[in-house]
């Protein structure tokens, strides 16, 4: 998106919450409301074609769910059984979340975990963005948070096949797929990432890193446009993608996998 409008919205929302209107109910959700529309219209893109690779009874997992634009969308596409696992590890954007899954009805199909994932398990902390309610990080202070690897919480729940996983963790990507290696073992997801070279390197990874990751696993990689995937991109093509953007979505199809068929299995 264009920086310089992503910028006034920011100011925007710095200039409301120093009102503390959003510690109001009406406040908070008019927050909400307009965080949503932004999202749609603005950001995620034509994220309805994921729906081809959600397969009847299997699981969907949102990491970095923040207050569910995109696990509310997961929930109405599963079926047979299917699931969907949100995970959020900050207070507010964790109870927010909640309440929408509640709101909507569909408690029964989203577990929601308030937990932060990484390359491995424990505690860990959390440094908050006062002005920024998506760009919370998981860092070397702030507030103590859980810890799990995307491995470990299949493995408790008996290894469910997961169709599809979304990851947005504001740079710590590279360290969410370094927890996953069974899982991507095992179930072949296609995957949705935020490729963020600026966010990136704050944990010691580069946007190359994190494609070759992709690849060595398995992965080819593409963007996500109304006309669908586009065909498989080189690292190298991806890359000069990458480097107009402040961040990007990019697709991640388990190879072999036509980019317009969602018939995997």
């Amino acid at each position: 998106m264009n920086s310089t409008l992503q910028r006034s919205l920011l100011g925007m929302y710095r200039f409301v919450r120093a009102t503390r209107v959003l510690d109001t109910r009406l406040g908070r959700r008019v927050f909400v409301w307009v965080y949503r529309t932004y999202k749609e219209r603005l950001e995620a893109g034509p994220i309805h074609l994921l729906r081809r690779w959600v397969e009847p009874g299997t699981v969907v997992i949102d990491v970095g769910a923040n207050i569910g634009y995109f696990a509310l969308r997961f929930a109405a596409w599963v079926e047979d059984g299917g699931k969907v696992i949100a995970l959020e590890p900050e207070a507010g954007n964790y109870a927010e979340l909640q309440r929408a899954v509640e709101r909507c009805g569909r408690s029964a199909v989203v577990e929601t975990c308030q937990v932060a994932v990484a390359d491995a398990s424990g505690t860990g902390f959390l440094e908050l963005h006062r002005w920024h309610p998506g760009d919370h990080r998981l860092g070397t202070r702030g507030v103590a948070v859980a810890v799990t690897t995307l491995d470990e919480l299949l493995r408790a729940r008996g290894w469910p096949a997961v169709s599809l996983i979304k990851i947005d963790v504001q740079g710590a990507e590279a360290r969410v797929l370094a927890g996953a290696a069974e899982l991507l073992r095992r179930s072949r997801p296609v995957m949705f990432i935020e490729v963020d070279e600026s966010a990136l390197r704050r944990y010691g990874s580069d946007a190359g890193e994190l494609l070759r990751r992709c690849a060595d696993s398995g992965y080819t990689i593409h963007e996500l446009s109304a006309a669908g995937p586009s065909p498989a991109l080189t690292s190298s093509q991806a890359l000069s993608r990458l480097g107009a953007h402040a961040y990007r979505d990019l697709l991640f199809l388990p190879l072999g996998s036509p980019p317009n068929d969602a018939s995997r299995r």
